[in-house]
C-alpha cells in the first residue's frame, strides 16, 4: 500500500511512480494500483471520482484540467487532501502524452520524466482549495442546467434497469422483506455505519459492500452479503468472506477479474450506466427489501451537484424510483435508536433490588419471614440478595459486550 503522504502549504512534494491514464476517471481507477501516479484530464473532479480514485492509494494525481474551474464547488479536492494523495492540476495537454507504465518524478509542482520537464502546474493544498471553492458558489446554477439537459437521455438509455430490473434477477440475494444496508466507500460511510449498529444488532439486515466499503463492514465485525463497485478496492479477506461478488460494466462486455480468478472466487456481472452505489441499492429494491438504507451517499445539495451530471442524474432517478423504499442512515437511526438507555434500565433495576432488601429487612411482613427462618434468616436472606446482585452485574456486562460494534 502506498505511503500516506500529507498535504500541507509548506512540505516539500517528492513522489515518484508509473503512469496509468485513462479517459473515464472511475474507470481508471479500478485499475490502478497502490503507489501508481494516476493523470487524468478532468475539470471539477467531483467527489465520487475522487473517492474512485482514493480507494486505489495513487502516489499522486496529476490532472491535465483544472480540479475547480469556479462553475460550482465541487468536493472532490478537498477528498484527495483528506486522503493524504497529492494533487496537482492544470498541468495541460503535455501530461497527457505520458504514455502508459513509464516511471516519472514529482517535484513540488513539476513533473519530470527522467530528467527532462514534462509540465508544471498548481499544487492543491487545503488553503487554495478554500479560496477556490468558496469563489465558486456562484455557479451552481450552470450545474443545475447540465443535470437538467441529461435527464431525458439518461432515463432512456436505464429506464429497463431503474424500471424493471433488467439484469437483476440473476444475481442471487435473499433480501425479500428484509432491511438492506449498502456501505459505500470514505470514513464518511464508515461513520454512519456505526451508528446503526442498534438496527444491525436487533434487525439483522442485508449487508451490501460498494468497493471499500466492503472492508468497512468487515472492520466493524459484520460480514457483507454481498461486494460489488469497485471490488479491486476490496481486500483479500473481504471477498473470501463468502460473500456474492458482482462486477459492473457500463457497456455490454464480459468482465474478467484476475484476482478473482486466481484465488478461485465465483462472480456475477452486470451492465448498468447507474452509479455504483445506485447499482446496488436498485438491486436490493428490486430484489424485495423492505427498506434500503445507503451508507455513504450525498447528505447535501452541494454534494448533489458535486457527483458530476451522470452522478446527479443516476441518483436522481434512483431516489425517484425506490421512493417509499428508500431511507437516509439519519432517519434511520432515529427510526430504529434504542428507545430507553440500558444503563437506565440497569439503575432502575439496581434500586428496585435495594428496595426489596430494604423491605425484607424493615417492614412487619418482611421481619415476619426473618423469624420464621429463625437461624439461618440472615445467611439466607443475603445469599438470595447477593446472587440476584451477581446476576445483575453479569447481565449488565453481557449487555454492553453485545454493544460493541
Amino acid at each position: 500500500m502506498s505511503k500516506k503522504v500529507v498535504v500541507s502549504e509548506s512540505s516539500p512534494l517528492s513522489v515518484s511512480g508509473r503512469i496509468r491514464l485513462g479517459d473515464d476517471t472511475v474507470a481508471l481507477a479500478t485499475q490502478l494500483e497502490a503507489g501508481d501516479i494516476a493523470v487524468i484530464n478532468h475539470p471539477d473532479l467531483d467527489r465520487a471520482a475522487a473517492l474512485a480514485l482514493a480507494e486505489a492509494r495513487p502516489a499522486a494525481v496529476l490532472n491535465a484540467a483544472p480540479s475547480v474551474t469556479g462553475r460550482y464547488p465541487n468536493r472532490g479536492p478537498h477528498v484527495l487532501l483528506d486522503a493524504g494523495i497529492p494533487l496537482l492540476d492544470s498541468l495541460g495537454t503535455a501530461v497527457l502524452g505520458l504514455k502508459e507504465g513509464q516511471l516519472v518524478s514529482v517535484a513540488e509542482n513539476r513533473i519530470y520524466l527522467a530528467d527532462q520537464l514534462v509540465a508544471e502546474g498548481e499544487i492543491m493544498t487545503p488553503s487554495r482549495y478554500l479560496e477556490l471553492s468558496s469563489e465558486a458558489r456562484f455557479g451552481m446554477g450552470e450545474q443545475l442546467e447540465s443535470f437538467a439537459a441529461n435527464t431525458k437521455e439518461f432515463l432512456r438509455r436505464e429506464q429497463d434497469a431503474l424500471l424493471e430490473g433488467t439484469g437483476f434477477s440473476q444475481i442471487p440475494l435473499g433480501c425479500k422483506d428484509r432491511i438492506s444496508i449498502v456501505v459505500g466507500p470514505g470514513a464518511e460511510a464508515e461513520e454512519q455505519l456505526r451508528r446503526l449498529s442498534t438496527l444491525i444488532r436487533e434487525h439483522r439486515p442485508i449487508l451490501v459492500g460498494v468497493g471499500s466499503g466492503a472492508d468497512t463492514l468487515i472492520r466493524q465485525g459484520h460480514r457483507p452479503s454481498l461486494i460489488t463497485g469497485n471490488v479491486k478496492a476490496a481486500s483479500d479477506a473481504a471477498v473470501r468472506s463468502g460473500a456474492v461478488i458482482v462486477l459492473r460494466s457500463t457497456f455490454q462486455e464480459h468482465l474478467k477479474d484476475s484476482r478473482l480468478d486466481s484465488i478461485g472466487l465465483n462472480y456475477h456481472t452486470i451492465t448498468s450506466g447507474l452509479t455504483d452505489l445506485d447499482t446496488a441499492v436498485m438491486l436490493c429494491v428490486h430484489k424485495g427489501s423492505s427498506l434500503v438504507i445507503p451508507v455513504g451517499d450525498y447528505n447535501s445539495f452541494d454534494e448533489f451537484l458535486d457527483q458530476g451530471r451522470q452522478g446527479m442524474t443516476s441518483s436522481f432517478f434512483t431516489h425517484l424510483v425506490a421512493n417509499g423504499t428508500i431511507a437516509t442512515p439519519r432517519a434511520a437511526e432515529l427510526l430504529y435508536a434504542r428507545p430507553m438507555r440500558a444503563a437506565y434500565v440497569w439503575l432502575l433495576m439496581l434500586t428496585a433490588l435495594i428496595a426489596l432488601g430494604s423491605a425484607w429487612m424493615l417492614t412487619p411482613w418482611g421481619q415476619s419471614i426473618w423469624l420464621l427462618g429463625g437461624e439461618w434468616s440472615w445467611p439466607v436472606g443475603i445469599g438470595i440478595i447477593a446472587v440476584a446482585g451477581v446476576l445483575l452485574i453479569v447481565a449488565m456486562l453481557a449487555s454492553l459486550l453485545r454493544r460493541k460494534p
